[in-house]
């Protein structure tokens, strides 16, 4: 045998060796995919505590946790404070807040026994407008709004309403506007025998009305003195 046939049967044994060498790299790439994949599936469930989320200062972000019996997410901004939380308590319910930079809560979702509740409010953590749904017997949606005084409901808004003026005495539909006394001054409500718009004075005393009622065959209009007397009545 030649000296360049011992070189070219050298070659070919180097190039199967090299092959061999770069298959066995591929499985063992492919062997240790599949357990870094594993690996993966097995570490989807991660049990602890407390987990706290911090930015590139060091300062925590949102933080789970578990504080006796209640689970709680707080998110806070840039500087450290409170700006959103989430809470379970096993008493009340899930309970949402949002705040601003002086920690006022300015928005509040929660669920109490079954019923939930939003409330919405001011630069002065004053409530100025809520809305309710109540599972309770003779009640349902509810809207009250207050002005910045928060002193008493000056609109409300609800699908449920026990009225005097109701010739059926059921709840109906009805949105009234109050003073800053709590007396409504104007009321408009939905009866199932027709709609009725009441116009009060200061001591909540009905002194106008219009109604357009099945029973009376038409619509009606009175006025009325202090004392409820009819000063006229049409028709």
């Amino acid at each position: 045998m030649t000296t360049e046939e011992r070189l070219a049967r050298l070659e070919r044994k180097n190039r199967r060796l090299t092959l061999a060498l770069v298959l066995m790299g591929v499985a063992a790439t492919l062997v240790v995919t599949v357990g870094m994949e594993r690996n993966e599936a097995v570490s989807e469930v991660v049990k602890a505590r407390n987990f706290l989320l911090v930015d590139e200062n060091g300062k925590t972000r949102a933080a789970l946790e578990m504080i006796g019996d209640e689970s709680s997410l707080v998110l806070s901004d840039k500087s450290g404070k409170e700006r959103a939380t989430l809470k379970v308590d096993n008493d009340f319910g899930p309970d949402l807040r949002m705040l601003d930079e002086n920690g006022k809560t300015l928005a509040m979702l929660v669920v109490v026994k079954g019923d939930p509740f939003l409330d919405l409010s001011d630069e002065n953590g004053r409530a100025r407008a809520k809305l309710v749904v109540s599972s309770e017997p003779g009640s349902g949606p509810r809207l009250d709004m207050w002005d910045k005084k928060n002193r008493t409901a000056r609109t409300t808004l609800a699908v449920f309403c026990g009225s005097t003026s109701d010739p059926g005495g059921s709840g109906s539909p009805c949105l009234s506007l109050n003073d800053e006394n709590g007396k409504r001054r104007a009321t408009m409500e939905l009866y199932d025998t027709g709609p009725w718009l009441g116009l009060s004075d200061k001591n909540g005393k009905t002194r106008a009305e219009m109604k357009v009622l099945e029973f009376l065959h038409g619509p009606s209009l009175g006025l009325f003195d202090e004392n409820g007397g009819v000063l006229r009545g049409l028709p």
